[in-house]
């Protein structure tokens, strides 16, 4: 009885489990039957891919899975899309990949049976994925010297507002 009902449980997971994982391994949302408890909005442009085109489907979030570890389930394929799609870059050949374990994702979908460690290794590859496009927001597209020249302008830190603003009250 034990063995039978073992093998209905991982037959039936295996679905959600290879869902899954492809969503943080891949950021690929192939969910045919609206059963995944992320959605995707293909009518969403990519300017909006952040705050709108992935969303949480609470009403199918599985029991044993807790909202924070839902989100950063959510979070992990959004940050994968966005190097992917917003960053065009290879997000595998990148140093991401390099960094990430992720033997303990094939594990889940190859023996889809609800593992212990499922918020260790989710944890994980959030903190790695969010290092990375930190990394990419940083060095390569230099967002603190634009948040810096942004600052300068409309913080008057050199004037330059101010005086042309004097210029046009003339």
């Amino acid at each position: 009885l034990a063995k039978c009902g073992k093998t209905l449980l991982t037959e039936a997971a295996k679905p959600m489990n290879r869902m899954l994982s492809e969503w943080i391994n891949e950021g690929n949302l192939s969910d045919p039957f609206n059963e995944f408890f992320i959605s995707v909005d293909p009518n969403v442009k990519n300017d909006k891919l952040w705050s709108l085109k992935y969303n949480i489907r609470h009403s199918m979030i599985p029991s044993f899975l807790s909202i924070e570890l839902v989100k950063k389930i959510l979070r992990i394929g959004k940050s994968i899309n966005f190097v992917k799609i917003i960053c065009e870059s290879d997000y595998k050949s990148d140093v991401i990949y390099g960094m990430l374990n992720i033997q303990p994702l094939r594990t889940i979908e190859e023996n889809p049976q609800f593992i212990n460690d499922l918020s260790d290794v989710v944890s994980e590859i959030d903190s790695t994925i969010s290092k990375h496009v930190l990394k990419l927001l940083f060095e390569n597209y230099k967002l603190f010297v634009h948040l810096d020249a942004m600052y300068r302008y409309l913080m008057l830190a050199q004037g330059d507002f101010i005086r042309h603003l004097m210029e046009l009250l003339k």
